[in-house]
């Protein structure tokens, strides 16, 4: 009904300003533009409202409608609520990842991973306690960052199930690449370097310290295909944001790759090739 009456109202005020309206302006003002510019439109539209204003101001003219910018976020955030949860993803990355890396190598050269065959120990039981001390370790820098980011930058995140969920399935990810690059690199210093040539790529191309936006489409293109990207989006919607959408679609990616992942690692883990 208040649409309708909006309508109506409309329509009279049109038509009873329908007889100042003149069909051709006294001035024409011709503007030349370049195709090439990107914002040549841009800059077009601006001046277009530039001139319409000064058209209405001589005119007398009022505005019949008005628009009000209203954010669909009520609070303010500033840009460490963008760069705290892409930290976060980060340093659980790293942990996860050279933990692991760096806790194989060094049994196996100790030959206490050999030793393992002789124990009731089971693969799965061995990966899942790796797991349970990378999400430990993962949880204290989590910690850690979170109250230095509220403590000194006044950051304000949400915080929920949801950012839990997400850094656990961080960890069981990169625990899980951990374990099938010391399954194939043997020594320590191979497995170290194959474990920054994994970790490096994903530091910068899955918006970890900037927007994606700010990259070229290849790169966008690229980064939705590395799995930290969708720890990052998921954190931010998780702890900012509060975007179910965003949070389910990347909650799902993340978990089939650290299932796929975990589930590699327990058939490639051989005690006896150890």
């Amino acid at each position: 009904m208040a649409v309708q009456e909006l309508g109506e109202a409309l329509n009279h005020t049109i038509e009873a300003m329908t007889y100042e309206i003149t069909p051709d302006p006294a001035l024409n003002l011709t503007v030349y533009l370049d195709d090439t510019d990107s914002l040549a439109q841009t800059k077009a539209q601006i001046l277009y409202s530039i001139i319409d204003g000064f058209n209405k101001g001589l005119s007398g003219a009022k505005d019949i409608i008005g628009v009000i910018p209203q954010s669909v976020n009520p609070e303010k955030f500033e840009f460490i609520d963008f760069f705290a949860p892409g930290i976060i993803a980060m340093s659980v990355m790293t942990t996860s990842l050279f933990g692991t890396v760096g806790m194989n190598t060094e049994l196996r050269q100790k030959g206490i991973l050999k030793k393992l065959a002789t124990t009731p120990l089971t693969r799965t039981e061995w990966l899942l306690s790796n797991i349970l001390y990378q999400m430990f370790m993962s949880l204290l820098s989590t910690v850690c960052i979170l109250g230095v980011g509220m403590g000194v930058f006044g950051m304000k995140p949400y915080i929920n199930i949801y950012m839990f969920m997400f850094i656990l399935l961080n960890v069981f990810a990169f625990s899980g690449i951990g374990m099938l690059i010391t399954r194939y690199v043997k020594e320590a210093e191979s497995a170290q370097a194959a474990a920054n040539a994994v970790m490096f790529p994903m530091m910068f191309l899955s918006g970890t310290f900037f927007q994606l936006e700010m990259m070229p489409d290849f790169l966008q293109t690229l980064a939705k295909f590395l799995p930290l990207y969708y720890v990052n989006e998921g954190l931010r919607a998780a702890m900012v944001s509060l975007d179910m959408d965003i949070i389910l679609e990347c909650a799902i990616v993340i978990g089939i790759f650290g299932l796929a992942v975990f589930i590699m690692g327990i058939f490639l883990t051989s005690w006896k090739d150890d």
